[in-house]
């Protein structure tokens, strides 16, 4: 099985480094490399003729990738913790909005806590990678939203509190 995932790696590696800068060429190779594993490893039986399948796989995995752009290789590929913490301060914030939208109450967060989580928002957004800039100023954004709504007595929401239903 080894060996298999080898023969697939090396065949499609320099299609996944295709326009991956290249501070991040290591990082995605790695990955890339965990990837395959966790795809096919338990996949198969360790009877089955491997040679047999292997134009099969590549060809699935040439059409997944041959026209992803770099960027989408990154976001997939590279960790980025600071998006990440940015996403639970974000799905935090979402709850408590929704909570107080489908309770009618009128606070589930004190001005104190937002300002910290303000705080972390605005030190977490230099620090995340360039390629999920644009991301994590949406998700700030709708967090933004999301704390005031949850702390005050409003009627403006963020887009995802404003499209639920009572």
């Amino acid at each position: 099985m080894e060996e298999f995932i080898k023969k697939i790696y090396n065949e499609m590696i320099n299609l996944i480094l295709k326009d991956v800068p290249s501070n991040y060429i290591s990082e995605v190779s790695n990955k890339y490399m965990e990837y395959l594993k966790k795809i096919y490893s338990d996949k198969y039986q360790d009877n089955i003729d491997y040679n047999s399948i292997l134009n099969i796989i590549l060809d699935l995995e040439q059409k997944t990738w041959q026209k992803a752009a770099g960027v989408y290789k990154l976001k997939i590929f590279v960790e980025d913790e600071s998006l990440n913490k940015i996403k639970q301060l974000s799905n935090k914030a979402y709850k408590l909005a929704k909570d107080k939208k489908n309770n009618n109450s009128q606070s589930f967060i004190t001005v104190n806590e937002i300002k910290q989580d303000l705080k972390i928002l605005d030190e977490l957004l230099l620090t995340v990678k360039e390629f999920n800039k644009e991301e994590a100023k949406h998700l700030v954004s709708e967090t933004i939203c999301d704390l005031v709504y949850a702390s005050k007595n409003t009627m403006v929401t963020s887009l995802r509190i404003g499209h639920l239903k009572k």
